[in-house]
């Protein structure tokens, strides 16, 4: 039966491997100026290593957001070892990354903007015969066939991952949120925490000397590297190994969320990793972990707390640390200082907030260390060692704080008086209450919002927006026009039947000035009727006509009246009335009045 097993996962792993092997020979490890790859075909990788031990391309890292990274292709999860921009993700609908012509390695978002770039300006102006390629240590390199030379690597610009062979100077780090891993200007290697409030070293552990902790600060090229058997040297001599030192395994070191740093193995034929070694071997050594009034305790997995009388700042990120209940007064310039006599103190066993002292004194007892602290008003805790010296530790600040059973002493906790001792303490068990949980609410975003808003998408909104205005006011600028013009300016169907008879029947129409013209400007009155005057005048060859002015002014009924009068004299053909004279003229099927009254000198 064993037998049997091991057959099949022999044959499962031919398998992959030939799948691997192929894929690896039908992807590109170099391309030249002009390629490109879209987001929506992040199935398919940009380049490939020859081998086929690392992939670039898209990795999805959220909802809808992508980053283009470098991955080892045989890990479970792609665990990515270079990210472009890592912190600004881009859209899965839109974006691509580009090789262009001048030799720029380009990431562009949906809208089109730029958001990350090789930037080698002036380097690759101009340049031709520059290629991008992957190699199998999973560098990432822009080349000038030409002259065999790197102009630019990933290799040289890492983010959370030193790769074997890979070069770590004073010029880099490695970076996970508040954590990062660089050389300090002691020439030592140092892992850093570096908050929103506050920042602090905290490996080598701070209350060791440089010596203690096997270092040395008189090397300053600042040059370590992890070599291909697993063994991580830097020039301040520390030299550490994985627990699996040797050739032929894929590794990287990596600076992790909780800020401790790690090496791991890939286990090829479950794609998982292996941790080989870690910097901080009591993971509450990090600090900031619970941040401010917080403590770190580990049994057997990370787990924080608030102190007593606290309460979470934000419950969703322990980092934000925990916010007092109560108050122990007014320390500012110039205040009273509140009377010792209104607090107590309230222990906190086997526990520690490491750094921001505001006093120390040795060979002390405890009953002075507490009244000292009562004393200070910017004293909000002490810590008292029993370690036979008396150590007296007044505390300002609450941070890095921790919890263990080998710490010879613990704190005390500045309180008022009438403090509740026995309410329950706020506590999340696991680093489920660190960061992110699973089960958090996840609201789906634009491609925008992730990371940097481009300056000029601001711009193109208030434009479309202004446009849109525009827009909806023309529509109700026609509207209204349109229902002005078709309630108080349309032609009464009398009139309108009037007027078709009209110029069904031949009638000629005359212009105020030909009429003007032939009455001799309306001198010769012929008679009056119950409607308006009649005049006398002589068209152009001597025909004599009769032109009726109408006393009806410039309404419907005015209107009606005079097509009535037009449409019952067809019979007299000599006769012409006209009102309030109307020239009218058709075109393209419209009828457009322009009106006029009787005794105006203009046309």
């Amino acid at each position: 039966m064993a037998g049997l097993v091991t057959g099949c996962l022999a044959a499962q792993l031919s398998v992959v491997s030939l799948l691997l092997c192929a894929f690896a020979s039908t992807a590109q490890h170099t391309l030249g100026g002009g390629s490109s790859l879209s987001v929506e075909d992040r199935a398919r990788p940009f380049l490939v290593s020859p081998h086929g031990t690392f992939s670039c391309g898209f990795l999805q890292v959220g909802d809808d957001a992508f980053s283009f990274s470098v991955w080892f292709t045989a890990s479970r999860n792609s665990t990515a070892v270079w990210t472009a921009n890592r912190d600004f993700p881009v859209n899965g609908r839109g974006s691509r990354v580009s090789f262009t012509r001048d030799g720029e390695l380009a990431l562009a978002d949906a809208n089109g903007t730029t958001v990350w770039t090789t930037r080698m300006g002036g380097i690759s102006a101009g340049r031709t015969g520059l290629t991008v390629s992957l190699n199998d240590t999973g560098n990432l390199i822009i080349a000038d066939l030409s002259t065999s030379s790197t102009v630019w690597q990933s290799f040289d610009w890492p983010t959370d991952t030193l790769l074997p062979s890979q070069r770590f100077t004073k010029d880099t780090k490695l970076v996970a949120g508040y954590y990062s891993l660089n050389f300090d200007n002691d020439n030592v290697l140092r892992l850093l925490y570096y908050g929103p409030d506050v920042a602090s070293l905290y490996w080598p552990l701070p209350g060791l000397t440089v010596y203690q902790a096997g270092r040395t600060n008189y090397n300053s090229s600042r040059i370590a590297v992890l070599d291909n058997h697993g063994v991580f040297l830097s020039s301040d001599q520390l030299q550490v190994q994985a627990t699996d030192m040797g050739l032929g395994i894929k590794r990287r070191l990596t600076i992790e969320q909780d800020g401790n740093l790690r090496m791991y193995s890939l286990n090829e034929s479950t794609g998982g990793w292996t941790e080989t070694w870690s910097a901080l071997k009591q993971p509450c050594h990090a600090h900031g972990i619970c941040g401010m009034n917080g403590i770190c305790e580990y049994q057997p997995s990370l787990r924080c707390s608030c102190l007593p009388g606290h309460e979470m700042t934000d419950r969703r990120d322990w980092r934000r640390g925990c916010r007092p209940l109560f108050s122990i007064g007014n320390c500012s310039q110039g205040a009273a200082s509140p009377s010792s006599e209104q607090f107590k103190f309230v222990m906190v066993p086997q526990t520690d907030f490491y750094g921001f002292d505001v006093a120390f004194n040795q060979s002390v007892t405890f009953e002075q260390c507490r009244d000292q602290c009562l004393r200070m008003c910017q004293c909000s805790a002490f810590s008292y060692r029993l370690d036979g010296n008396g150590k007296c530790y007044p505390k300002g600040l609450l941070f890095n704080g921790y919890t263990s059973p080998n710490f010879p002493g613990s704190i005390y906790l500045k309180v008022p008086l009438d403090f509740n001792v026995s309410a329950p303490r706020v506590a999340a068990a696991s680093a489920a209450g660190l960061f992110c949980r699973p089960n958090d609410t996840v609201v789906k975003v634009s491609a925008n919002v992730y990371g940097k808003v481009p300056r000029n998408s601001a711009k193109w909104g208030y434009l479309f927006a202004f446009a849109g205005v525009l827009g909806v006011l023309d529509l109700l600028f026609i509207a209204t026009g349109w229902w002005f013009l078709s309630s108080k300016q349309s032609i009464p169907s009398a009139l309108e039947a009037g007027y078709r008879k009209v110029m069904t029947s031949q009638f000629r129409r005359f212009t105020y000035r030909e009429l003007k013209d032939a009455t001799g400007n309306f001198k010769e009155e012929l008679g009056r009727g119950g409607s308006g005057v009649v005049y006398r005048g002589v068209l152009e060859g001597g025909r004599v006509v009769a032109v009726k002015r109408l006393a009806v002014d410039l309404t419907v009924q005015g209107d009606e009246e005079f097509w009535a009068e037009m449409t019952g004299s067809q019979s007299n053909q000599e006769l012409l009335k006209f009102g309030t004279i109307r020239t009218r003229t058709i075109s393209a099927g419209f009828l457009k009045p322009v009106k006029r009254r009787l005794g105006e000198d203009s046309e």
